[in-house]
């Protein structure tokens, strides 16, 4: 069933000791869908691709903070990543700062209808052949089809809804939106982070060098 309407996903119950009731909360498309629970503090979040008809998606539960993950693979299983707990948060150190940026500005009302006025980022998200076929749980090298590169780029959607969905819910005054995926060949293994960086931000040095015109095109911040 696709995360469409408001009433969609509601009922659907993912710990196998009962049925967990979820509302819709926030929904930027008829594909995506954010709830949490009608009586307990635990969300769900859910990206659905009408193209390729999979699904990923992530759950907290409201009892202990346990997260689980799903995604449709590359056969069309689905993989499911269950009950990951993250250590409860510290309360939060409110820090003074004054900080500016050349942000798009946008209005929207928050659940209690009070009106925000907030900055949107612009995102431009690659992925390399051998996060591809992980994410479609292939063995590298898998060929690049769209069979193979759906379930990173659902994963990359439902990233982009979840943080969403958490600024939302938190009040926080932005939001960010993708604008382009691609694959880029570029070989990772074993290079440290800031090779990886150095790699990604050179404009003349041989490594994805052609993914800075993009950006401009694509307007990515």
């Amino acid at each position: 069933e696709s995360p469409r309407g408001d009433s969609a996903f509601e009922g659907i119950g993912l710990d196998g000791d009962g049925t967990t009731h979820y509302k819709k909360i926030l929904s930027e498309s008829p594909n995506e869908w954010f709830g949490m629970e009608k009586y307990g503090s635990g969300t769900m979040t859910i990206s659905y691709n009408p193209s390729s008809s999979s699904v990923a998606g992530s759950s907290i539960s409201g009892r202990d903070g346990g997260v689980s993950k799903w995604r449709t693979l590359a056969d069309g299983s689905v993989k499911v990543t269950n009950h990951v707990v993250f250590p409860y948060e510290e309360e939060p150190v409110v820090i003074a700062t004054d900080v500016s940026a050349d942000f798009g500005s946008f209005t929207y009302r928050t659940p209690n209808h009070r009106l925000l006025t907030s900055y949107e980022v612009t995102v431009m998200v690659l992925y390399t052949p051998l996060a591809m076929c992980h994410a479609a749980g292939l063995q590298p090298p898998c060929p690049d089809i769209p069979a193979n590169r759906n379930p990173i780029e659902d994963q990359i959607r439902l990233a982009v809804q979840e943080t969403n969905a958490a600024f939302q819910t938190s009040e926080v005054d932005g939001r960010i939106k993708l604008v382009f995926t691609t694959l880029v060949e570029y070989v990772e293994t074993d290079n440290p982070l800031a090779t990886i960086l150095s790699d990604l931000s050179g404009t003349n040095d041989g490594f994805m060098d052609h993914i800075h015109a993009k950006r401009d095109f694509y307007g990515a911040d």
